[in-house]
């Protein structure tokens, strides 16, 4: 009897230690400067034409930045006791239908997210953006474009450093195809089935 209360005193031990909520983190609202590298508006309309002359046009949904975030993290454990490590801002447009397509509809989600430099980590800011099967049945990602860039987001001049015009690629890695954003217009060029997809301007 002695030796199961003694294991299980060992075991709640390690439970508390990697489980308990100790140090405090605090992380800054996502910073609205940068949705300017994807800066459509709720019920903005924006569209790209093909080499071949098929468009596509995508209306923004929604948008959402995270708020200031303060919580507590274990010392030992990468999950979070009530609040993420990081900012974060999500679009979504609506449905487009592919012009070639029977019935088939697409829409487009763009992802950011920012992070601080702590003492064991370079800060950093991801962007990308995914043209994803619109059918909430049967949905799945065509083609995903990202990138991160090791800076410090919430600095205010992140574009300075990043570049007005960027270059991402698709799945994150740089031997593949590539998609264009600058600063303040939002997606310059993408590749999409097959085609290379430029926006209109808006």
């Amino acid at each position: 009897m002695k030796k199961i209360s003694l294991l299980s005193i060992i075991v709640l031990s390690f439970v508390a230690l990697f489980t308990s909520c100790k140090e405090e983190h605090n992380v800054p609202a996502f910073p609205e400067e940068l949705t300017n590298y994807f800066p459509y508006k709720e019920g903005e309309s924006f569209s790209f034409v093909s080499e071949d002359n098929d468009t596509l046009t995508f209306v923004l949904k929604y948008e959402s930045l995270s708020r200031d975030n303060s919580h507590t993290q274990p010392f030992f454990s990468m999950v979070s006791c009530g609040g993420e490590d990081f900012a974060w801002m999500n679009k979504t447009t609506d449905a487009t239908t592919v012009p070639y397509w029977d019935d088939k509809k697409i829409e487009i989600e763009f992802e950011m997210t920012a992070s601080q430099t702590t003492p064991k980590a370079e800060g950093g800011l991801s962007i990308g953006f995914s043209i994803e099967n619109a059918n909430k049945y049967n949905g799945y990602t065509h083609i995903s474009y990202s990138r991160r860039f090791e800076c410090n987001p919430f600095d205010g001049n992140v574009n300075l450093h990043v570049g007005d015009e960027i270059a991402l690629y698709e799945a994150g890695y740089q031997e593949s195809s590539i998609a264009i954003v600058k600063w303040n217009e939002g997606i310059l060029s993408f590749n999409f089935d097959g085609k290379k997809w430029t926006a209109i301007k808006r």
